[in-house]
């Protein structure tokens, strides 16, 4: 039995190099970094497991929920909804360069000027994880993790519920539409700062 943080303390799941190989690191809330030899990809199923959740479902039901058919977001509980982002560039085919952040856990994005990564995501904790994407791309990543934890079905609230019983996929474009006119929002008062 592998033993991983409880949901609520996971910050990020990332991959990283080392002199070794390729494995994964979880950052958790109070700023610890726990290396596994396992992959990412290892390590949400073995999560997922732990957490009696069925991976493969949940892609599903989150593509549906987001309109999205890749890079959906992992609502696995109440406080871990995990959210994908491009963290690195694979150094041989068929490394994982997608790293996994908590949406509750994320406090800040910020642009960066200079240097290979667009955008640094900060977490709880203190950690930063730089990131592939740009600011926005990674706003609009939180959003879409949001909308996925809004319409989960695993361990919601009853208001949560009753919100998602009366879902309409008729509106699923407009809820999208919504998404990225928050997201120009949030890039333009950051633009004003």
């Amino acid at each position: 039995m592998h033993r991983y943080p409880p949901p609520d303390a996971i910050a990020a799941i990332l991959p990283e190099y080392t002199t070794c190989g390729d494995r994964t690191v979880i950052l958790t809330t109070d700023g610890a970094a726990h290396p596994t030899g396992a992959r990412v990809r290892t390590v949400l199923v073995r999560l997922a497991r732990s957490l009696a959740a069925d991976l493969a479902a949940l892609r599903h039901y989150s593509a549906r929920t987001t309109g999205r058919g890749i890079m959906t977001p992992l609502p696995l509980a109440p406080d871990l909804v995990l959210l994908p982002i491009k963290v690195r560039t694979p150094r041989v085919a068929k490394d994982p360069c997608t790293g996994y952040l908590n949406l509750q856990a994320v406090t800040a994005v910020r642009e960066n000027k200079t240097g290979p990564f667009p955008a640094t995501v900060t977490l709880q904790g203190g950690a930063s994880v730089p990131v592939l994407w740009t600011a926005a791309t990674v706003r609009k990543q939180l959003q879409y993790a949001r909308l996925a934890a809004a319409y989960s079905p695993r361990g919601t609230s009853l208001a949560t519920q009753e919100a998602a019983a009366t879902y309409a996929p008729q509106l699923l474009p407009i809820a999208q539409k919504l998404v990225e006119v928050i997201c120009d929002i949030l890039r333009l008062k950051d633009h004003q700062h």
